[in-house]
């Protein structure tokens, strides 16, 4: 006669290893499904770069310093998302050298933000895309960011910050 426990055994074995492959396959697969639905990086860098294209057109300013009208400017539309951006004006004339950096520290000259009519719910995008830039966090919605150098209607050099950013 034949030991039957032996042989119990050993499927004990291959059941958990099935029920494991099975369950590392579920975890992958719902992780991979995950990352590719969360699309409002993808949203934000369009939005960022459709106003940079209408604000900025062959390096030079489309829009006097003193009032732009970003909905109108860009033709944009109202959508059931939530959506935030801001166009931040720099004057390079006006910015300071660093001397340990290199670089240059410049004070907002203009500040064009979008804020919405009715009591939107961007109150939170917004300062998550000014105040928590270059931090990555998970479980919030992902904010694009542009620099542009261009010429103002009063040839002056300007730098253009442009903030964006969406969520479902």
């Amino acid at each position: 006669m034949m030991n039957k426990k032996g042989g119990e055994k050993w499927l004990s074995i291959w059941w958990y290893f099935c029920l494991a492959l099975i369950l590392a396959g579920t975890v992958i697969a719902t992780w991979r499904y995950q990352a590719a639905s969360d699309a409002s990086e993808l949203d934000a860098n369009v939005l960022v770069n459709r106003i940079a294209g209408c604000v900025v057109t062959d390096g030079k300013l489309s829009f006097s310093i003193d009032s732009l009208n970003i909905e109108g400017l860009c033709h944009m539309k109202p959508t059931d998302k939530d959506y935030f951006f801001d166009v931040q004006v720099y004057a390079v004339d006006e910015c300071k050298k660093i001397p340990e950096t290199g670089g240059l520290e410049c004070s907002i000259k203009k500040d064009f933000p979008f804020e919405p009519i009715k009591g939107y719910k961007n109150g939170d995008l917004r300062d998550r895309c000014i105040h928590l830039e270059g931090i990555k966090v998970t479980q919030m919605p992902e904010c694009a960011y542009k620099t542009i150098y261009a010429i103002g209607k009063d040839n002056k050099r300007y730098i253009l910050r442009i903030i964006g950013g969406t969520h479902e």
